[in-house]
Parts: structure tokens; sequence; C-alpha cells
């Protein structure tokens, strides 16, 4: 085999390798890339998810804030009327006593 022979022989598989490394690299190239569009897809979903988390929380947190302030003003309303309640039962147990007092006074004049 002569020289001319063998670089003919070789020329092809080294242009077979030559090509094939360029494809790998390129689709390295392209899967580096795809990678990164990917990352920032999920780092933007991401952010949406916990921002629709926060949100929803914060909707709960004032509709339970509201909540209870809403309870809050109906027990203080109930109390004020219990209480309000109990005075008059107050003043009406002291005019009944005062009546009784009055007839067991009128009782013991009219008796004597």
């Amino acid at each position: 085999m002569t020289l001319e022979q063998i670089i003919q022989n070789s020329v092809a598989p080294v242009i077979i390798t030559a090509v094939f490394l360029w494809f790998m690299d390129r689709a390295e190239k392209q899967r580096a890339e795809n990678a990164k569009t990917l990352e920032m897809e999920r780092k933007a979903h991401e952010l949406t998810v916990f921002n629709l988390f926060a949100t929803s929380m914060k909707q709960m947190v004032g509709e339970i804030t509201q909540s209870n302030e809403k309870i809050i003003e109906s027990v203080d309303n109930h109390e004020k009327s219990s209480q309000e309640r109990y005075a008059r039962n107050k003043n009406t147990q002291e005019i009944k006593d005062a009546i009784d007092e009055l007839k067991k006074q009128l009782q013991g004049k009219t008796a004597k």
C-alpha cells in the first residue's frame, strides 16, 4: 500500500469522526440551552404558584380576621344586652322588694 492509498482510506473515517464530534458538540450546546430554558420556565411556574398561594393565604387570613371581628362585635353586643337585662332585672327586684316591704308595713299598721 502506498502513502496515497493510506491517505485515501483514512480520510473517510477522519471526516466521519469530525462530523460526529461536531454533531455531538452541537447537541450538547442545544441540550444546555434547553436546560436553561426549562429552568427559567420552572422558576416562573414556581413564582406563579407561590404568588397564588400567598394571595389565597392573605385572602383567607383577611376573611378569618373579618369573621373574628364580627364574632367579637356580636359577643360584645350580647354582653352589653345581658348587662342591661341584668340591670333591669336588679331594678325590678328592688322595686318588688320595696313593694313587699310597703305591704308588710301596711299590714302591720292595719293589724294594730
